[in-house]
């Protein structure tokens, strides 16, 4: 595309049907097969393809590298198009042109002929001039000045200038998915649209410092500022930028590259400037690129030093693509500390530095850069960004005026030697001025010079010559420290002996033994370097490190045993092996004696060798069992090792090994529960019936209509509000599972039984949108009337939900749906009811179970009335009067209203006495176990998946208790982070 901006005269083409213009080698063809047949019960047939195909992976090698070769087998007879081939090409698409219309005309009539001595044509033509069109041409797809893409930027060959035809998407709502679908279609591979890109790139970069997920709307702020970009991005295709790059009667073409940054981004941007043989000038832009600023922070000059970087990789691409004859290449920067770093040697400056300024000097020459004033500098709108309408009439974006200027004045000496910033940053001493030069007349005065420092001319030099100062944060903490060359103390810890770091080194037994195999066969190759040890470890060499390993065990361990066996003394009595006759083998291994000498057993099987029971070699050992053998369970892993080892306490350490196994313990999880809460105080404390109200929805159900005798089936869903004081129900029929639906029965609902203070729910989306559309209710009403929003804050729902995943929360409500559904099942069959029959057998389910019995009303036998839902719903207002207590009054005095009062007191009381009482057992989790702690890793249980498939995932958020036990965690997964509950969880059994 740069080449194809340097042609006065320029033209674009595309391959007639490339891939099926290219044949295959016919040994290839059977790799290209495909079936097919006609109809269902035709028999298959096998077609091979002989030409290149479409969606193969070798499709564009195979179809460019033909192309290649037809340009260098060709090349003789159309030189002229052979190099257009070579450079010019770019899949099916021909980008080229010519200085010279007759060169042009010429090499046009050259592709042309080569394409068809390869047996492909041309078409699709269009150019800038109408001489190199001919009639067929004009004829073709894409006619003589109208639009056309090149490589997917619009040309406008007719004022032969490139622009934009974006399509904007607006919304009242965006999401991220949104704003980075609409940036990616700004296709701007030249950069031209530079600043606009960085805007757009920094917006993006502020919604991940949101956490915003894909799917998330952006807040209100975000998304007007967004929206507002939206409508000034409409007015880029209004902009045309000038396709050809040079002048006419161009003698000589130069580069000016500007680099800048600021806090967010950093970018450069490169110019042609071309001058004719009148001594006038032509600057156009040529490329850009930018970049955001890493999140982690980051000094400006570094940013500025970045930029600088980026300037020069960015010129030596485009030198290598334009080919073009540059007379000479500028680089500019508004940064005075960069370039005082380019003075500096790369080792007086730290790492970072450092480095970018020896690529800087690999790719560029120091003489080549200078300082531009901030003002001047294009590349400050890149790395700021700015606004189509803006950009649309920058000139210092578009052609920076001061370089059209004969010769200008490159400041980088004399604007570095007056900076405050860059004389702050070197070191006031007389040795300094040699370094920096000076001139004569300022140093023919110049006291520091001829007598030195003041400080010397005291008669009593101060302790301290010169008390360090904080340093500045940009240039001086680049500077390596003089005393960064301290004397290095080494300190070895004699706590720890070689067999602790030997066996520290790995997990694994066998990586452990091959290691020290490997020293010990490079200790024999330094003591006899005429017979080296080579190749691969042999058996004697594993063993010898093995035997070794095992002696350093027992050594540290049974080191009193081992001392009384090497001088032939007995072993003492309170010796735990003395059960085994321990004795040492003929290469010091301490191994069982026991009681099978005469067995037919292999030795190691009549003599294992004695294990500690702790320590991190014997784990390893019986690790490596319970792996090889397929993780076996702790009986016969006990088995398999005693045929070589003996571990005390061996029956205790396999069942260790096999508990932390993970392995085993993914494949059998146990599930993770912690003791029963406390009940809410929503469920024990007297309040009217359905104010604390839980809500879930059963079905689906299928009614007909009542007119219809083969009519659809339309589906419905059964609402069941529970009171969680006193179990009272109440039934809805709801039609479908939207947030509209529920917001209706819940209107319903409130109307015939009352308001509710809390409801409780699960995480249905349903739920949660009936919850947000009250919220935006609340809204509306606050911003239009205050004193209507008054009385939705006073009787507002508050609505709660419980864990995802989590039913045993809700077990009020998922009881009651059982309860409901046993009577519906009884009764209702396979029979299809119309909504009519289907809310008369509701209705009479809900009566029935509102008569179930919570508690015997009294205490006498003889009476037979108990306690039931049905008791708190007859008979009770909404407004009810707060009355005083009668209970303790006699009946005979009371009149006819204060014996119905009497009655309801003697309700809640019995409530009270009898029905909260007996929730106070705990029916299951009765025990108090550990809580989880954050970076605990856990299985995800999922009921529909075998546990081999459980997500694994780490604890990151806790969210204890009343009483501190900890029963919801946030765990994150490789798929995100989910809110489970415990019960939900199966801990993995290693260590954080």
């Amino acid at each position: 595309m740069l080449r194809f901006r340097k042609h006065k005269f320029a033209f674009v083409a595309d391959i007639k049907k490339m891939y099926r213009m290219i044949l295959i080698d016919p040994n290839q063809r059977d790799l290209l097969r495909i079936l097919f047949k006609a109809e269902v019960n035709d028999p298959v047939k096998v077609y091979k393809l002989c030409t290149v195909t479409y969606g193969t992976t070798s499709a564009p090698f195979l179809a460019t590298r033909t192309v290649q070769q037809l340009a260098k087998d060709e090349g003789k007879d159309f030189p002229l198009a052979s190099s257009v081939l070579l450079q010019d090409v770019y899949m099916d698409d021909v980008l080229t042109g010519e200085d010279n219309l007759i060169k042009a005309k010429d090499m046009q009539q050259q592709l042309i002929s080569l394409f068809d001595r390869g047996g492909m044509e041309l078409h699709k033509w269009s150019a800038n001039n109408q001489s190199l069109l001919c009639d067929e041409m004009k004829g073709s797809d894409y006619p003589f000045s109208k639009e056309t893409k090149t490589l997917g930027i619009l040309w406008k060959p007719q004022p032969d200038c490139f622009g934009f035809n974006l399509i904007i998407e607006q919304s009242e709502v965006y999401t991220k998915r949104a704003v980075l679908s609409q940036i990616a279609r700004i296709f701007d591979p030249l950069g031209l649209l530079g600043p606009i890109i960085t805007k757009a790139k920094i917006f993006l970069q502020k919604l991940w410092l949101l956490k915003l997920d894909w799917g998330d709307t952006l807040p209100l702020k975000e998304n007007n500022e967004w929206q507002s970009f939206l409508n000034s991005l409409k007015f880029v295709n209004l902009i045309n930028v000038p396709r050809w790059i040079l002048s006419e009667q161009c003698i000589s073409v130069e580069l000016h590259g500007f680099a800048d940054a600021s806090e967010l981004a950093y970018g450069a941007v490169i110019y042609v400037k071309s001058i004719n043989s009148y001594g006038g000038s032509e600057v156009k832009l040529l490329i850009s690129k930018s970049r955001v600023a890493p999140l982690k922070f980051v000094t400006i000059p570094r940013l500025e030093l970045c930029a600088a970087v980026l300037l020069s990789k960015l010129m030596r691409r485009v030198l290598r693509a334009l080919k073009l004859e540059v007379s000479k290449s500028y680089f500019w920067t508004d940064s005075t500390i960069v370039l005082s770093w380019l003075e500096k040697e790369c080792k007086e400056l730290k790492t970072f530095v450092a480095n970018r300024i020896s690529i800087i000097r690999t790719l560029t020459v120091a003489e080549q850069w200078n300082h531009v004033p901030s003002k001047q500098n294009p590349a400050d709108l890149i790395s700021r960004g700015m606004d189509p309408v803006k950009l649309q009439l920058c000139e210092l974006w578009w052609s920076p005026s001061f370089l059209l200027q004969p010769e200008m004045t490159k400041c980088r000496d004399s604007s570095i030697e007056t900076n405050d910033l860059y004389i702050r940053e070197l070191k006031s001493n007389p040795s300094d001025l040699l370094s920096r030069g000076h001139k004569a007349e300022s140093l023919l005065h110049h006291e520091g010079w001829w007598n030195g420092p003041s400080v010397l001319q005291s008669d009593e030099l101060p302790e301290t010559v010169c008390e360090c100062s904080d340093p500045d944060e940009d240039y001086l903490p680049e500077l390596k420290s003089k005393n960064s060359k301290a004397d290095i103390v080494l300190t070895l810890n004699s706590n720890k002996t070689f067999f602790d770091y030997i066996v520290n080194r790995s997990n694994r037994i066998l990586t452990v033994v091959r290691i020290l195999s490997f020293l010990f066969r490079f200790i024999s190759n330094c003591r006899n370097p005429e017979s080296k040890r080579k190749g691969p470890l042999t058996s004697e060499e594993l063993s010898e490190a093995e035997h070794y390993l095992i002696k350093q065990c027992q050594f540290e361990v049974f080191s009193a045993e081992v001392t009384a066996m090497m001088s032939g003394d007995n072993i003492s009595n309170k010796s735990k092996i003395l059960n085994l006759s321990p004795f040492l083998d003929n290469k010091g291994v301490m191994r069982v004696g026991g009681r099978l000498e005469n067995s037919q057993l292999p030795y190691s099987g009549k003599h294992p060798i004695i294990l500690p029971s702790k320590g991190k070699l014997t784990e390893m050992i019986v690790r490596y069992y319970h792996e090889k053998y397929f993780h076996l369970g702790p009986q016969h892993l006990l088995f398999q090792v005693r045929q070589k080892y003996w571990p005390i306490h061996g029956r205790n350490v396999c069942r260790k090994i096999v508990h932390n196994c993970v392995v085993c313990f993914k494949v059998k999880p146990k599930e993770y529960s912690q003791k029963m809460g406390n009940l809410p105080k929503e469920r024990i404390t007297p309040d009217k019936v359905f104010s604390s109200t839980g809500i879930d929805l059963c079905g689906p159900f299928l009614i007909k209509n009542k007119y219809q005798r083969k009519g659809p089936e339309i589906k419905v869903y059964v609402c069941i509000f529970i009171c969680l004081v006193t179990k009272a129900i109440h039934l809805e029929i709801i039609s479908d599972l939207t947030s509209q639906s529920l917001i209706a029965t819940l209107k319903r609902f409130i109307s015939r039984r009352g308001k509710c203070h809390k409801i409780f729910s699960d995480n249905g989306s349903n739920m949660v949108g009936a919850n947000r559309a009250l919220r935006d209710l609340n809204k509306l009403v606050r911003d239009r009337n205050e004193s209507l929003y008054a009385f939705f804050a006073e009787e507002n729902i508050e609505w709660s939900f419980i864990p995802p995943r989590s039913p045993n929360w809700g077990g009020l409500w998922e009881a009651n749906i059982k309860a409901f559904k046993y009577h519906f099942k009884r009764v209702a069959g396979n029979s299809k009811f119309s909504y009519e029959e289907l809310l008369t057998l509701t209705t009479q389910i809900e009566a029935i179970l509102n008569s179930r019995p919570l508690t015997p009303l009294s205490a006498d036998v003889d009476d037979l009335e108990v306690l039931t839902p049905a008791h708190f719903l007859i008979g009770r207002p909404i407004t009810a009067i707060v009355e005083p207590s009668l209970i303790d009054f006699e009946t005979n005095r009371l009149n006819v209203w204060q014996r119905i009062t009497k009655s309801v007191q003697t309700i809640w009381k019995r409530w009270s006495l009898s029905y909260l009482n007996g929730l106070q057992q705990r029916k299951k989790w009765v025990v108090n176990n550990e809580n989880l702690k954050i970076g605990d890793m856990v299985l995800i249980r999922e009921e529909n998946l075998p546990p081999c498939k459980w997500l694994l995932g780490r604890v990151i958020a806790l969210y204890p208790g009343q009483d501190n036990k900890v029963r919801v965690v946030d765990v994150k997964t490789s798929k995100g982070i989910y809110k489970r509950s415990i019960n939900k969880l199966s801990i993995l059994p290693i260590e954080n």
